[in-house]
């Protein structure tokens, strides 16, 4: 009996020791870029005749992230970031036009605002702290809002709650470069979501043969992100 007291005692100690040690890995701040998201919706010829063509857009991305060391060289994190998604099209112009003046402004805009949820596993080949880092994980985002400015119109406005998929899940993979005993880190990391982005139903369908699209074409969310990560505890040595 004692000595299973001590064996319990033992494998307890051994295990609040563990956990101390991981605590102390744990790691929080912000994080915050750039973005380039596109449906991909790369060309359309709406009933009109005129064709358009997507273009991509910039846009910011800000949010909260922790990560903790279950080993030495393997981290696991997750983040909850506010980000942007779109697509623009604008009327291709004339071949062989180079003049400003033949430039038109005719297009669609459509802006998906979302809380994008992300869970890196980051592998880091270098045993010095700080460095490069390879990390892939899955992805989700939930929309928050969707704006559109269609063609004529001069201001946004709300689109239809039907016209997009509301949740939508994929992966992410990337790399990022920790500047030693700095608490700040760059890096890069492409996103690919499986499902489409664009509901099944007649107003989904109606949007994409407006288009030229066929009501069975995916429109699939890809996009890459360029960010900065600024570790709170490292940057302020708590």
């Amino acid at each position: 009996m004692k000595k299973t007291i001590l064996a319990l005692g033992s494998a307890l100690l051994l295990l609040t020791n563990t956990l101390h040690a991981q605590i102390e890995d744990i790691s929080f701040g912000l994080k915050g870029g750039g973005s380039f998201f596109l449906p991909t919706m790369d060309t359309a010829k709406r009933n009109d005749n005129k064709e358009y063509e997507g273009n991509w857009k910039m846009f910011v991305t800000l949010g909260p992230f922790f990560k903790f060391m279950p080993f030495a060289n393997m981290s696991i994190g997750g983040e909850i970031v506010y980000t942007k998604m779109g697509v623009e099209l604008t009327e291709k112009k004339q071949s062989g036009s180079n003049s400003d003046n033949n430039k038109s402004e005719d297009g669609y805009c459509l802006d998906i605002h979302a809380l994008d949820l992300t869970v890196p596993i980051a592998w880091l080949p270098m045993d010095e702290e700080g460095g490069l880092s390879l990390f892939a994980g899955p992805a989700v985002y939930f929309v928050l809002a969707t704006k559109e400015k269609p063609i004529g119109d001069k201001d946004s406005k709300d689109a239809d709650k039907g016209l997009v998929n509301p949740v939508n899940a994929g992966i992410t993979c990337g790399l990022e470069y920790e500047i030693p005993e700095s608490g700040v880190s760059v890096g890069s990391q492409g996103k690919f979501f499986f499902l489409d982005t664009f509901r099944d139903d007649e107003k989904a369908k109606a949007f994409k043969k407006d288009f030229g699209k066929k009501e069975e074409d995916k429109s699939y969310t890809c996009g890459t992100q360029f960010f900065i990560c600024v570790n709170i505890p490292k940057l302020f040595d708590l």
